[in-house]
C-alpha cells in the first residue's frame, strides 16, 4: 500500500486524490506518511482538507509530513489548523514544520500565531517562527521580533534581526 501511494505521487495525477485521501486512514503510519507526501506532489489544493485532518494523526512523523504538505500547497485555508499545530502539538518537530508551512503560505493571518511561537520552549521552533515572519514581511510582527532579539539562542536572535530587515 505504501508503494502504491508512492507510485501515485510519482504519477502526479489529480485523479489519485480520493484514493490517497482514503489511505490517510490506513493502520500503518508509513502508508499514511507516504500518502501525505503523494498528495503534496500532486499539488492540488483539493487535498488540503484531508491533510488538515492528518495534522491530528496519532503519529508525529505523519503530522509533521502533513504540515510540510500544506506548506507545499501554500493553502491559505490551512492557516488556522497550522497555527493550532504550532501552538499545541507535543512534538517540537511538528511545531517547527507548522511554522515553516506558515512561512510558505505568507499570509498576515498567521502573524499572531507565529509571534506567539517566538516564545516556544524549543529554540528550533522559535528560529523557524522568526524565519516565517521574515517571509511574511508584516509590520505587525516587529514588536515580537524585537523581543526575540534578546532570545537565549544566538540563532533565534540572528534570525529575528534578519526578519526585521525583511520587513
Amino acid at each position: 500500500r505504501r508503494a502504491a501511494a508512492h507510485s501515485l505521487g510519482e504519477i502526479v495525477s489529480p485523479d489519485a486524490i480520493d484514493a490517497l485521501a482514503a489511505a490517510l486512514d490506513d493502520e500503518h503510519p508509513e502508508v499514511r506518511k507516504t500518502a501525505v507526501w503523494a498528495l503534496a506532489e500532486i499539488e492540488d489544493r483539493r487535498a488540503a482538507p484531508a491533510l488538515r485532518r492528518v495534522l491530528r494523526d496519532r503519529e508525529p512523523e505523519v503530522r509533521q509530513q502533513a504540515a510540510w504538505a500544506l506548506g507545499e500547497l501554500e493553502d491559505a485555508e490551512s492557516v488556522d489548523a497550522l497555527v493550532t499545530a504550532l501552538r499545541s502539538d507535543e512534538r517540537a518537530s511538528v511545531r517547527k514544520m507548522a511554522a515553516w508551512a506558515l512561512g510558505e503560505i505568507e499570509t498576515a493571518k498567521a502573524v499572531p500565531g507565529l509571534v506567539a511561537g517566538l516564545r516556544d520552549a524549543d529554540a528550533d521552533v522559535r528560529d523557524m517562527c522568526a524565519w516565517a515572519l521574515g517571509e511574511i514581511e508584516s509590520p505587525e510582527a516587529v514588536d515580537g521580533l524585537i523581543a526575540a532579539l534578546k532570545d537565549s539562542a544566538w540563532k533565534v536572535r540572528a534570525k529575528a534581526a534578519w526578519a526585521i530587515g525583511e520587513i
